[in-house]
């Protein structure tokens, strides 16, 4: 399979443009850019050049390589961005920042205003939006700009000698003005659209557009109408998308993380004497919980005594389930201290990974009394309060549901207990009325607050059942 790939490979142009690697169902593994597409692809075949852990894994399933050529390498770098959200590849990264692209550009030129990403210099007169400290973040606004109103992006030259419209047109992030699918007049509305939206008036943008659908729509011009009403939907759905985005730059700048932490799972412990003795992982993804790769551990050494070792258990066990699906979180987050995050940090190097980055979160009382959440990091000598609300209050939430979620597996853990061993002494109670009385009483100490009266309304529960009942719990 290797041969086959290797000579698709000696056979790929040497020109720019995007490549993708697909499995044996045609699944996409794998989206990159480059200025050189065929000596791009063989550096994934020698050991020397492309030395990141994922590459043998993606190489071990990779089945077929597939190229699109582009005009320059900047084209390529936002196709490559357009196709990771289209298809989300399992094997790529986010994209990494780039320092020297920190302004978006209106160029002005030909009559048909396009976007550049560039880094602005004193002497640079112009239309700049910024700065931008996240490359990734940058590109991923100008994608969805192109997007929403679709203004060109090529140069002035390209522009000119264009007969045909490009892939951007193809792809409905251009109204291709190149070849006169659109007038001068509605592509500088665009324009004029964009720079609202790129200023922060998208309010006021939005409820002009709202205003125009209507018109449109009672003037019987459906067609134009519907074309409003998607550009409105892309651009609600932005919005919304933004405010994580922007908290999750906000936190790689502050911690000064290697990963961009689109992906975060926080770890909790809960635990009461060596009865019930608890572990819980939750994970945001963009800013949402992802409830699919929630986990609950049970657990399992006896020589886990304190909540150090078991919290050094749980990360082992996660790591491993990781390796097998050979992805792994951006950045993990710890309910703790100090102390918690050094048995984190060890814990992940103990197991050769060295891709995520760790951050903790306690609290601890000032001398005033009052309760403050402190940040622990790698990077930082000493605990870190977060003045940035935004992004604190994002870390809160996220902690705050590791904790329910820790103490519901907990609770269930205690109401099967009570499930199998507290009725057991009654006569008349099988496993029948035990299913009974959960469904009424959620936990024991719901039980407990029921009287005589209450329980003998419960189907199957008689008088004498409802005494023995309460004469049990006396003696608890």
């Amino acid at each position: 399979m290797l041969k086959k790939l290797s000579k698709k490979i000696s056979h790929l142009p040497q020109t720019s443009g995007i490549y993708l690697f697909k499995d044996e169902e045609g699944t996409v593994l794998y989206v990159g850019k480059a200025n050189n597409l065929r000596k791009r692809v063989a550096s994934y075949f020698n050991a020397t050049k492309d030395s990141r852990y994922l590459i043998p894994f993606l190489l071990n399933r990779a089945r077929d390589v597939y190229y699109q050529t582009t005009l320059n390498e900047k084209e390529a770098l936002l196709l490559e961005n357009t196709l990771i959200k289209q298809w989300k590849p399992k094997y790529n990264i986010e994209l990494k920042d780039d320092k020297s692209y920190s302004y978006i550009e209106l160029h002005d030129g030909l009559g048909y205003p396009r976007l550049i990403i560039k880094k602005k210099t004193k002497s640079e007169k112009g239309i700049f939006f910024g700065p931008y400290s996240s490359g990734g973040t940058l590109v991923y606004i100008v994608n969805e700009i192109l997007r929403i109103f679709k203004l060109r992006n090529c140069t002035d030259h390209e522009f000119q000698r264009r007969k045909t419209p490009c892939i951007y047109y193809d792809i409905d992030r251009c109204s291709a003005p190149c070849v006169g699918l659109i007038s001068q007049e509605d592509y500088q509305q665009d324009v004029k659209e964009a720079v609202l939206f790129l200023t922060g008036k998208k309010t006021k943008l939005m409820a002009e557009l709202r205003k125009e659908m209507h018109l449109l729509s009672e003037a019987l011009e459906y067609e134009k109408a519907a074309k409003i009403r998607d550009k409105l939907t892309i651009m609600k759905y932005f919005i919304e998308k933004q405010i994580p985005t922007s908290i999750e730059a906000k936190l790689k700048n502050i911690f000064n993380l290697k990963n961009y932490p689109y992906h975060i799972e926080c770890y909790d412990i809960s635990n009461i004497g060596r009865t019930y003795r608890v572990g819980s992982r939750i994970v945001f993804k963009n800013g949402k919980t992802s409830k699919n790769d929630y986990r609950h551990y049970k657990i399992r050494s006896l020589h886990a005594a304190s909540d150090l070792m078991m919290l050094q258990e749980v990360l082992e066990r996660s790591i491993k389930e990781h390796k097998g699906q050979r992805s792994f979180p951006d950045l993990m987050l710890i309910d703790g201290g100090v102390t918690q995050l050094h048995i984190a940090l060890k814990t992940i190097v103990d197991a050769g990974v060295n891709s995520v980055d760790i951050l903790s979160i306690s609290k601890a009382r000032e001398k005033r009394g009052k309760l403050i959440d402190y940040l622990h990091s790698a990077n930082m000598q000493e605990p870190y309060i977060l003045h940035d609300k935004e992004v604190l209050y994002y870390l809160m939430r996220i902690r705050d549901e590791a904790h329910r979620f820790a103490k519901e597996y907990h609770k269930h853990l205690r109401d099967i207990k009570f499930d199998t061993s507290f009725l057991d002494s009654i006569k008349g109670i099988g496993p029948a009325k035990k299913r009974i009385l959960l469904h009424y009483y959620k936990s024991l100490q719901d039980l407990q607050k029921a009287n005589i009266d209450e329980l003998k309304k419960i189907p199957g529960i008689n008088e004498r059942i409802a005494k023995a009942i309460a004469d049990l719990k006396s003696r608890r």
